[in-house]
């Protein structure tokens, strides 16, 4: 995250993996990824953890994009910028034109 190259906004433990982009500031002062991956591990679905913690940067009007993953399989992502784009690959190939 952020215009330097940071290894920061990312965190996993044995419950779920989040991987945040955006605004490096607003990821790691709001502990964006530690705080999902602690309410998936205190029992929260992710989709739930993503968007309690996504809200809480409301009012300081934060940037950030995540993809994350629970144990069991469950991929979730979510953003607070309407333009942020993600990929997740199956298996199977499709272009875009």
């Amino acid at each position: 995250v952020s215009d330097s190259a940071t290894t920061a906004g990312n965190y996993a433990n044995g419950f779920a993996g989040i991987s945040c982009t955006g605004v490096g500031e607003d990821i790691v002062s709001g502990s964006v990824a530690t705080k999902i991956v602690t309410r998936v591990t205190d029992g929260m679905p992710l989709s739930a953890a993503t968007a309690k913690s996504l809200d809480e940067m409301k009012p300081y009007d934060g940037f950030a994009g995540i993809i994350g993953i629970s144990s069991n399989g469950d991929i979730y992502h979510a953003d607070t910028h309407p333009y942020m784009v993600w990929a997740l690959h199956d298996g199977e190939a499709e272009v875009f034109e």
